[in-house]
């Protein structure tokens, strides 16, 4: 499989299903996530080879353009952000200390997914879970875990290259408790 990946957010779900489908015809890509998500946006990310992404990528700027909010190309993605679209299991398990995580918060989830890639190229750090549109008001976030500077490192990167309007906020926490833990990765349950 490529490790190149396009990021498409339209604000209108018929466009984006239509730009799918006219998409799919044309080039030889694979969807690897596509569906409407929270206030009415439809989302979409494509794998191929770099010149079909491209080319993908000039015809959502030309012919689809009214209802385009974002597009990101990222020709060479980091495997963990792959292997997130292609497992069954969404996030990972932690081992049983964890030093620190961190969580980062963007307005899209284009510009979240630019972020996570180039955080998780930046430091020793795991993907715990990616949050992406639904029930968040088409927001993205990510939870990252390491040792406090790998954490802190990995955010950092990922905020800096954002646009400023993209960028929600980000938080470091050293020795997370486990109850944290178990909320952010599973939902409420009793833990014992």
């Amino acid at each position: 499989m490529s490790r190149a990946i396009l990021i498409v957010e339209y604000s209108n779900i018929s466009r984006g299903v239509g730009m799918l489908d006219r998409l799919v015809k044309q080039s030889v890509i694979v969807p690897l996530y596509a569906r409407p998500i929270c206030i009415g946006k439809y989302v979409m990310i494509l794998s191929g080879e770099v010149e079909d992404l491209r080319e993908s990528q000039k015809v959502l700027q030309s012919v689809g353009r009214e209802r385009l909010m974002s597009t990101f190309l990222l020709t060479a993605a980091h495997k963990d952000l792959l292997a997130y679209f292609t497992q069954t299991d969404k996030h990972r398990k932690p081992a049983d200390k964890v030093e620190a995580i961190g969580i980062l918060e963007t307005r899209t989830i284009a510009a979240g997914l630019f972020s996570l890639d180039a955080a998780l190229k930046s430091g020793n750090v795991a993907l715990l879970k990616l949050g992406m549109g639904q029930l968040i008001g088409g927001k993205c976030y990510y939870l990252l875990a390491g040792t406090v500077s790998d954490v802190q490192q990995a955010l950092d990167h990922g905020k800096n290259i954002l646009p400023k309007q993209d960028f929600v906020g980000l938080e470091v926490i050293p020795s997370p408790d486990r109850l944290t833990l178990a909320m952010l990765l599973d939902g409420y349950h009793h833990v014992e």
